[in-house]
């Protein structure tokens, strides 16, 4: 117990550090999902999200195809496709511009009474089909905790995420989060906030709701 008190207070103590920063985004993303099993080891979720953004005016609804499995019950591998719509609603030249992202993940589990740590390895490619904007590779590295509350179907999720772009300017970019899900309506919502902070200054600094349905 005393190793998770420590755990939060450090997540939290880092939170505070950078939600000082200054912020020029306010987004909120919503996600709905339908998974499937083509086999009894893989899951194929296809998922709709819409993501509404202040500042720069390009709101996103993205397609996306996951396929995952599970070897071991404290291993996860997956891949996954997206296709972006980018409605650019800003300046004299607006309309639609279209990106494509590929990318695959592995995870791992660790049994830490009462919760357990979830290490998560990415890596990314961005294409850009139409409009402006850059192609660009980024590795992706997050810790998450989940905290395991007796009798308490809305188990809190602690966890903060690096993304790192390979070439080019190397961006750099720091997520600190928190999240929590439960079986309810004939599915599992999910429910959370995140900060983003470019520590490369390449980009804008935002804080971000997520809202999120499973069938």
């Amino acid at each position: 117990m005393k190793s998770n008190s420590l755990l939060l207070a450090a997540f939290l103590l880092a939170s505070t550090s950078v939600f000082g920063q200054s912020v020029t985004d306010e987004r909120v993303w919503s996600k709905l999902t339908w998974r499937l099993k083509p086999t009894k080891d893989y899951n194929l979720d296809i998922s709709g999200m819409y993501r509404g953004v202040s500042g720069d005016g390009l709101d996103r609804f993205i397609s996306e195809l996951q396929l995952g499995t599970s070897p071991t019950k404290n291993t996860k591998y997956s891949v996954e496709y997206r296709h972006y719509l980018m409605f650019d609603n800003v300046g004299a030249s607006t309309g639609i511009d279209h990106r494509a992202r590929l990318r695959i993940n592995g995870e791992q589990r660790y049994k830490l009474a009462p919760g357990d740590l979830y290490m998560r390895y990415g890596l990314q490619h961005r294409e850009i089909l139409t409009g402006s904007g850059d192609r660009k590779t980024d590795v992706r590295v997050r810790a998450l905790y989940a905290h395991n509350i007796k009798n308490f179907k809305w188990d809190p999720e602690f966890y903060t995420e690096g993304l790192r772009t390979l070439g080019g300017n190397n961006d750099l970019r720091i997520r600190f989060g928190l999240s929590t899900g439960s079986k309810t309506l004939g599915g599992k919502v999910n429910l959370g906030y995140f900060y983003q902070r470019n520590v490369t200054l390449t980009g804008s600094h935002f804080h971000t709701l997520t809202l999120g349905y499973r069938i």
